[in-house]
């Protein structure tokens, strides 16, 4: 309950500077701080109960003004929800002469818009459209709850809602000014749509076949087909080497990922997971961090806001690192920063260290207003970095926590006061700021260890120049990756644990559930409470051995949501290969008919095991693809059943009983029924003889030879 005591303090020292040595001043500052805590908690009951999408602004407990001042007021601001413009605020609050008060109210420098916002507010006389008023004597009778439910009551009688004001002000909610940004670089909705249709460019496929049949290799292919908008037939046709080196360079951009899942892979490992970092300190920290698609995903849907004209030299700058308000919580104060060319330090107050020069002389002035004494080292440390140490020209980084960043910018002047400084941050220092991002970029793929959460300090030791003049390259001034496409290869995608790995993920990465689509949905992420959507520009290519597990048996959750792409083996590939005589191309064919007989399709022997043939068609190299590829896979197949591997290979003489082991010797002492089982088991050995003639090589094409021979 406000009392009125409060409503006394406000008018008694209305206007006045505050003086710290003033013992009666002092304790009216901590009386009206108790009332700014009560207007905040009003505040806070109002969203909770009015407002369920809404938040509180930027709201600072001290009394007096930039310019220490005592206020007239108090006051908190409400978004009624999170896309409202910064510019305009439901706000709450107790005033000297007034009473209690909520009304909807500008925030900031506007300019002429708050000329006709006066204009629309009109006067303080109970006339107001947006302004309500409960006199001192029967605000002091409140409780907190009260209030709380007579703001309703008034903002429900407003004649202007906050909707009218933001339409007459022509201000724009956050959304719309992103959407407008994103429509200057993205391509048109039409288009976007056409190219989702189109089944080559599915948004989620898995590449299936057997061992051998190029899974990876031609997922290489599929990336480049979809980041560069090109027909597989076309990259099909093109140098090798050079796919692979456009496929290494979208790797490093990061338009590309690749992950491969295993047993042990996780939720932690592919979204985002808990670890234990050491910061710049030495510091023992456990950060949340994000995995493999997350990233991937922030980064397909990231904006960046470029202001490079000439490539920018490292050599002579000092790179510091600065926090702007607490991440996710004074977001206003970086975007006032944004839009106003400047980085501000709260440490030091209203206290104005033009005249010093040394970190000294900083001290002398904290202690002449008493400053807090358990923070003045600290604060002193931080001004004169800020004010002495940072030079013109060097390079700021602005983080995000301790794991991202979101800008750099240039110093482009000296140290400034400014006792009007809106946020309560007097200390100044005007930047040109040099690239934005939304979201924020990591730290670890620009800098050697994680930030630490000290206000400002030099990154000397934690810096990587050469990625950082990458980062700072002159490029357009306004740039969205949603125009770009984003691919993600998950090799071996079914030998993860699919629900353990995507959780409730899996739903998202749905073409209808994408950011954008009429049933778009997105999840709170467990850990980092984030809002997560998949974007429509994020491909995601799997492949999958079929000889592991076949499609019957995928994980249905999955399998529905992937269109599948069969890799044969394809022979066809090896018909320029002849060795003394032997077509290599058929010798395959021949075996994988054989093994679809005795076995099923899914464990054909792929093409790939022989490419080494092209560039080195030798009896000895075939001899060596045999024995150390085809025959030992052709075991796992048969789970050891020489005999069946002696049909594939048409008893072609590679594989020979073991004439050197003696049942009878090795087992003696055997009745006469373990004695004719003894007698019917055989040992096989390979015969090494065998692969030094084509001719055995030749024998596994059976008939088919044969007749070619006789005709």
């Amino acid at each position: 309950m406000f009392r009125q005591e409060y409503f006394n303090l406000l008018e008694k020292y209305q206007d006045i500077v505050r003086n710290k040595e003033d013992a009666e001043q002092n304790n009216a500052y901590e009386v009206l701080k108790v009332a700014n805590d009560l207007t905040k908690v009003w505040a806070e009951g109002l969203i909770k109960e009015f407002f369920p999408q809404g938040y509180l602004g930027h709201f600072t407990n001290r009394p007096t003004n930039q310019a220490n001042k005592f206020k007239a007021y108090t006051w908190a601001k409400i978004y009624p929800n999170k896309n409202a413009p910064k510019e305009l605020a439901y706000t709450v609050g107790i005033e000297a002469h007034c009473g209690c008060v909520v009304k909807i109210d500008t925030v900031g420098n506007i300019g002429s818009k708050r000329i006709q916002y006066l204009a629309l507010r009109g006067d303080f006389n109970g006339q107001s459209p947006i302004v309500s008023m409960l006199p001192v004597e029967k605000g002091i009778t409140q409780s907190l709850d009260q209030l709380v439910a007579w703001s309703i009551q008034e903002i429900q009688k407003f004649k202007l809602t906050y909707e009218d004001l933001c339409t007459k002000l022509q201000l724009k909610n956050e959304q719309d000014s992103d959407f407008e940004n994103r429509q200057k670089v993205r391509p048109t909705k039409a288009s976007v749509e056409q190219d989702m249709s189109n089944k080559k460019h599915s948004l989620n496929r898995i590449l299936f076949g057997a061992a051998g049949t190029g899974k990876t290799y031609n997922a290489i292919n599929h990336a480049l087909s979809i980041v560069e908008n090109k027909p597989l037939d076309i990259l099909e046709n093109e140098d090798r080497t050079k796919l692979k080196t456009r496929f290494d360079q979208y790797k490093d951009q990061g338009r590309i990922k690749f992950v491969t899942f295993h047993q042990s892979f996780s939720y932690e490992d592919f979204v985002e997971g808990i670890r234990a970092e050491t910061d710049v300190s030495g510091q023992l920290t456990y950060t949340i961090k994000p995995g493999v698609f997350k990233e991937i995903c922030d980064f397909a849907k990231a904006t960046v806001k470029s202001n490079i004209d000439n490539q920018i030299d490292l050599a002579n700058k000092k790179v510091w690192k600065m926090s702007l308000g607490r991440a996710g919580v004074e977001d206003d104060l970086y975007r006032s920063c944004l839009d106003n060319n400047v980085i501000l330090l709260g440490w030091g107050d209203a206290v104005d260290f033009t005249q010093c020069e040394d970190i000294g002389s900083i001290k002398n002035k904290l202690n002449e207003i008493n400053y807090f004494k358990e923070s003045e080292d600290t604060a002193a440390g931080y001004v004169n970095t800020f004010k002495n140490k940072i030079k013109v020209g060097d390079i700021v980084v602005i983080t995000d926590g301790n794991l991202k960043f979101r800008a750099v910018a240039e110093v482009v002047s000296n140290y400034e006061y400014d006792e009007n400084q809106e946020y309560g941050y007097h200390q100044v220092r005007k930047v040109k700021w040099l690239k934005t991002f939304s979201p924020s970029l990591k730290n670890e793929d620009y800098f050697n260890k994680i930030f630490s959460q000290s206000t400002v300090y030099n990154l000397e030791n934690a810096l990587d120049k050469d990625k950082l003049a990458l980062l700072l390259q002159p490029e357009e001034k306004l740039s969205s990756n949603l125009e770009n496409k984003y691919v993600l290869i998950i090799d071996e995608i079914n030998r993860g644990n699919i629900s353990r790995i995507f959780g409730e993920l899996i739903t998202l990465i749905e073409d209808s559930k994408r950011k954008g689509e009429a049933e778009e949905l997105s999840v709170t992420l467990p850990y980092s409470k984030e809002e997560f959507f998949v974007p429509q520009n994020l491909y995601i290519i799997g492949t999958m051995n079929s000889s592991d597990r076949s499609l019957t048996g995928l994980d249905i959750a999955l399998r529905r949501r992937f269109t599948f792409i069969e890799m044969p083996p394809k022979p066809e590939l090896l018909n320029h290969i002849t060795i003394e005589g032997l077509q290599v191309d058929e010798l395959l064919k021949v075996m994988n008919q054989r093994i679809e007989v005795l076995l099923d399709r899914d464990h054909c022997i792929g093409h790939a095991n022989f490419m080494s043939l092209t560039s080195n068609s030798k009896l000895e190299e075939l001899a060596q693809i045999f024995k150390q590829k085809i025959i030992p896979q052709l075991q796992e197949y048969f789970f050891d059943d020489w005999a069946k591997i002696n049909l594939v290979l048409f008893n072609n003489g590679m594989i020979i009983e073991n004439d050197d082991i003696k049942m009878s010797n090795l087992f003696p002492k055997i009745n006469d029924f373990d004695h004719e089982y003894f007698e019917q088991k055989k040992v096989w050995k390979l015969n090494e003889d065998a692969f030094k003639n084509v001719s055995n090589f030749k024998q596994i094409l059976g008939p088919q030879e044969k007749a070619t021979t006789s005709a």
